[in-house]
């Protein structure tokens, strides 16, 4: 090969990458939705039960406040749905609405919040073993798995079949829920001709964060009326000293980690947290992951920001 053919080819290599990494974006769109049912309760503590029923309606706001002014999003571009509002019913019917008006070079960042965890369940009529999105219903149901068979509850897998109707080239979906990584799966088998069926045709990227890791509890904060995860991303979103959505995610992962595992050794010596191990593992190790095997975290950059003369990304705590 000659050197000129060399160095064209380099060329269009480095444009390339340029192209991929910095993607034109017309406008962002947000998706809220959450799930506080009316029968989960922590027996022989009414005032945490009471704040509980309250954390969906706060992380709902959380969430708009976090990404609306740093990302620049339009009052008409957000769409959310709280507690009775939050069925399998409304949630799909939300995210077919959004598949209708997103556009192919707008951004999509979506947001689940419901209490969850991998059982056995049913998808597309056979068993599965998945992380459960349990929307709203008024009773507790009787049974998991025909809570998802009968659409009360949904599979992450049914969640992410319906984020593929969204062309849009740019979808991050946040995943608020206890076990949330438990659906990880569900995403890398999205990539071409998985089961998950996007395709080659779309030339988009997308991007997962799970606010606990298989085997995890979400944690709430100490009060009980947020989320723990979803507070941290807010604040550190707000915050404006991270250049790029995924610094703000490795600010808000370190944060929540180190917040929930000073909790839980506080009035306990390392002999005891072992002794409960088990425990302290599910509760105390929460640790908020992501799959992003394309790197579109690292190019989403707000549009608002209060950089100052601060070192971006300085601030992990």
């Amino acid at each position: 090969m000659s050197k000129p053919v060399k160095k064209f080819l380099g060329g269009a290599l480095f444009l390339g990458l340029m192209s991929l990494g910095a993607p034109a974006v017309a406008a962002t769109w947000l998706l809220g939705a959450a799930a506080c049912p009316p029968w989960k309760a922590i027996p022989g503590k009414p005032e945490l039960t009471r704040n509980m029923a309250q954390a969906c309606a706060n992380d709902i706001a959380l969430f708009v406040d976090g990404f609306k002014a740093t990302y620049g999003v339009a009052d008409d571009h957000i769409i959310t749905l709280v507690d009775k509002q939050a069925t399998t019913k409304g949630v799909t019917e939300a995210m077919q609405e959004l598949a209708r008006k997103a556009a192919p070079d707008d951004r999509v960042i979506l947001y689940v919040n419901t209490h969850g965890g991998a059982i056995e369940a049913m998808y597309e009529g056979y068993q599965v073993k998945d992380e459960i999105f349990a929307w709203y219903t008024t009773e507790k149901p009787r049974d998991m798995e025909e809570a998802t068979a009968n659409g009360d509850w949904m599979t992450v897998r049914a969640f992410r079949d319906l984020v593929n109707g969204i062309q849009s080239h740019e979808i991050v979906t946040v995943i608020e829920a206890c076990h949330a990584a438990a659906g990880l799966n569900d995403y890398i088998d999205n990539v071409r001709n998985g089961i998950g069926e996007r395709g080659d045709s779309w030339p988009g990227r997308e991007a997962v964060i799970f606010s606990a890791g298989q085997g995890q509890i979400a944690n709430f904060t100490a009060k009980g009326d947020q989320a723990l995860f979803t507070r941290k991303l807010s604040e550190a979103l707000k915050l404006g000293s991270y250049d790029t959505l995924a610094n703000s995610f490795q600010a808000a992962r370190l944060a929540t980690h180190r917040t929930e595992r000073d909790n839980c050794k506080k009035g306990h010596d390392l002999k005891e947290l072992i002794t409960g191990w088990d425990r302290y593992r599910q509760f105390c190790t929460q640790m908020p992951t992501v799959w992003d095997p394309f790197g579109l975290l690292d190019d989403i950059r707000p549009a608002v920001t209060g950089y100052g003369t601060e070192h971006l990304g300085s601030k992990t705590h």
